[in-house]
């Protein structure tokens, strides 16, 4: 009803990148971001404090180890929540009654792209960019396109960022889906993300980037619909 106040949609409305953004939402999340890098602090700590006892190579070799760890959290810290919503609208969707009647808060935002031409694939590639989009392409010919992963990429968990704002991993698609994810055939404002690599002996630890980078894409990718035509 908004939407209709507001004078309808346009032509080249993209309604599957709209992008409602709620305050509360945003805080929650913020909340929610903060716990888990308080969290992956005490776990480095914890980890690490045994350190300044041991011999100065393995004390070296665990330094070595943990300044990238913590780099990756003060990058995760910088992250700024979107407090997006997402509304599992089809990519097909064109008209006000493909809109979910989803209720209202005050200080709501609902933004409409027009749309998007392009595929954004980002992280541990040889060239990052933002390639035309065409139909029926694969992911795997994106990636391709962006000279593929680097040595320092980490293949296992690469992830897809829908221009919906829902997020697809190799590790889920593989787990729901049994298809193969290289195969998925990508819409006008999705991301591919490439992590990078970081060896840690805690499994927690080793999905950090995954995290970091999942996050902080899932924010761009707000940004990049809002300016990428």
């Amino acid at each position: 009803s908004v939407v209709e106040r507001a004078g309808g949609l346009t032509l080249p409305s993209y309604l599957y990148a709209s992008q409602l953004t709620r305050v509360s939402t945003r805080q929650a999340e913020e909340e929610q971001l903060r716990v888990s890098i308080a969290q992956m602090q005490r776990e480095i700590s914890s980890r690490y404090a045994t350190a300044s006892s041991m011999t100065s190579a393995s004390a070296a070799d665990q330094q070595t180890t943990l300044n990238p760890q913590q780099a990756a959290i003060a990058q995760l810290g910088a992250v700024t929540p979107t407090g997006r919503i997402v509304l599992d609208m089809k990519p097909s969707a064109s008209t006000v009654a493909d809109i979910p009647s989803f209720p209202l808060e005050d200080g709501d935002s609902f933004y409409i792209p027009p749309k998007l031409s392009t595929v954004q694939v980002a992280g541990a590639v040889y060239n990052e960019n933002a390639f035309r989009f065409q139909p029926r392409k694969h992911l795997s010919a994106y990636l391709n396109d962006a000279g593929g992963p680097t040595r320092q990429g980490d293949t296992r968990r690469i992830f897809l960022v829908r221009a919906d704002g829902t997020v697809i991993s190799r590790q889920s698609h593989g787990q729901f889906w049994h298809t193969d994810f290289e195969s998925t055939v990508l819409l006008p404002g999705d991301a591919i993300i490439v992590p990078t690599k970081l060896k840690s002996p805690n499994n927690f630890l080793q999905q950090l980037p995954f995290w970091t980078q999942m996050v902080s894409q899932t924010a761009l990718t707000g940004a990049v619909i809002g300016t990428t035509h």
